[in-house]
């Protein structure tokens, strides 16, 4: 199931690492944490707070 289909709302919360790979790449946790797995998040993202998400 991709991520898009299945968001959990927590208000007033900022995401996890996990939560930002996926809704960045649309792709689902277990996608997200390979990638987590082989880089290092500052090649993954960019800083928090530089996009609209």
């Amino acid at each position: 199931m991709r991520y898009f289909e299945k968001q959990s709302f927590r208000f007033g919360q900022p995401k996890t690492d996990l939560e930002r790979i996926m809704s960045h790449y649309k792709i689902t946790k277990e996608e997200a944490q390979k990638m987590l797995d082989k880089k290092p998040l500052k090649e993954i993202l960019p800083s928090r707070g530089t996009g609209r998400e």
